[in-house]
């Protein structure tokens, strides 16, 4: 009689619940990716048009900049090339149609051969961080 009553003690201790084996991986899987949110960085990624201007042995590229935004770019790829910057020279500043101030910027990349007069998509990237400080900023912009 006693084994038909569905909540005693012994069947209770006889079961075996499978719950610790998900709260492991759960657990398993939190961790590994915490562990991966330190150790790898992100950067901001801006794509914009450009015009590449090559002579014999160098290649310059040039493209309109927003004077209000910064430019502080660690690299930049283009056709998914990696480009290290070697100079980056401004221009004068103007106005375009909509008012907005813009710069002339020259980027000289480091052994980047292009065709002449070419227009490409540059990649700029810019703002390294790692992955839980962007999103602890991420978190501190939305509560204010």
């Amino acid at each position: 009689m006693n084994e038909n009553i569905k909540y005693n003690l012994n069947n209770y201790l006889q079961n075996k619940n499978n719950y610790s084996i998900l709260v492991f991986l759960l657990l398993f899987l939190f961790l590994g990716s915490f562990i991966v949110s330190l150790v790898t960085d992100v950067y901001d990624r801006i794509t914009i048009n450009a015009e590449t201007i090559c002579e014999e042995t160098t290649c310059e590229i040039v493209f309109y900049w927003q004077t209000e935004k910064i430019l502080n770019s660690d690299f930049i790829k283009i056709n998914d090339e990696k480009i290290e910057i070697e100079n980056i020279s401004f221009g004068e500043i103007a106005l375009d149609n909509s008012n907005t101030a813009i710069q002339k910027v020259t980027l000289k990349g480091k052994e980047y051969k292009g065709k002449n007069k070419e227009i490409v998509k540059v990649k700029i990237f810019q703002n390294k961080e790692k992955i839980i400080k962007k999103i602890g900023k991420i978190i501190i912009e939305r509560e204010t």
